[in-house]
């Protein structure tokens, strides 16, 4: 119970290769200050058949997962690349790749159900500066009552012709999501892409580009519906070297068109240094 929690201190899983891995990937469990990175999980969920995804914390605060590659999950129960968990306070993915994941990018939840003294819900997660490529159903699959989200500079890219639920939501435990901020990002598809918010409350959206066709799409001032511009997009492999399609070309429309976003981390996926405002940029990287 977390009126009686003892966490684990100085947490670190580092440089891994899974490989054909039958459920779950990297799971900390009651942790302070967990540190997972530069991870490497091909082929998760191959056997289970109850749900599972690539990278997530449990009844953890304060995690950072970043500088990891997740593909290959496998089947749609959740087999998403990453997956902020219930039971979590401020957990910070970044400068992370996901890619080919049947079940999408990142998975946020949070049962309803289960409340003090067992679970302190899912607090303060923040999701910036990774590259989605070519992942499955859901990209951001958001279920339960989570809390104060924040979602910026991240390039979500679908190169193959099917449909993608750019957001997906749920009531998991009888309640939805509140305060979700999605700022900066890229939707770059070649299909078709919807937004579902079922009863998400306190949903932004701003200075995000859309590139593709969407069925749907919410609100968002200061929107560019335009080609990123962006090197050779959809052109990522097996690992983070392999991104530089995802530069931005010299007249991007992503340049100079960011909204600001203070305590951003301080450098892009790249370590090109940020503005002392925050971002300049929309997307993955900083460009002047």
């Amino acid at each position: 119970q977390r009126t009686d929690w003892f966490p684990s201190l100085h947490v670190v899983i580092r440089k891994n290769l899974l490989e054909d891995i039958g459920g779950d990937g990297i799971v900390p469990y009651g942790c302070d200050g967990a540190l997972v990175d530069h991870n490497v999980l091909h082929g998760g969920r191959q056997r289970c058949a109850d749900y599972a995804a690539g990278i997530w914390p449990w009844s953890c605060d304060n995690t950072v997962i970043q500088y990891n590659e997740v593909s290959g999950m496998k089947g749609t129960l959740d087999g998403e690349g990453f997956d902020s968990d219930y039971n979590c306070r401020n957990t910070l993915f970044q400068y992370n790749y996901s890619h080919d994941n049947d079940g999408g990018f990142m998975l946020i939840c949070n049962d309803g159900g289960t409340k003090m003294p067992i679970s302190v819900g899912n607090v303060g997660t923040v999701i910036r500066y990774n590259i989605s490529q070519n992942d499955g159903l859901h990209t951001f699959n958001i279920s339960g009552p989570c809390r104060n989200t924040a979602i910026y500079n991240n390039v979500i890219c679908v190169r193959k012709p099917r449909v993608v639920q750019i957001v997906a939501s749920g009531n998991w435990g009888g309640d939805w999501s509140e305060d979700t901020r999605f700022f900066n990002n890229v939707f770059d598809v070649e299909g078709s892409a919807t937004f579902d918010f079922g009863g998400m409350r306190k949903t932004v959206f701003q200075n995000n580009v859309y590139q593709g066709t969407f069925d749907t799409r919410p609100q968002d001032p200061h929107a560019i519906d335009s080609d990123p511009g962006f090197a050779e997009a959809g052109s990522g492999g097996n690992g983070l070297a392999t991104l530089h399609g995802y530069t931005l070309l010299p007249g991007s429309p992503c340049i100079g068109a960011a909204r600001p976003v203070e305590q951003n981390g301080g450098h892009d996926f790249w370590g090109n240094t940020l503005p002392p405002n925050g971002p300049a940029t929309i997307g993955a990287e900083e460009k002047l």
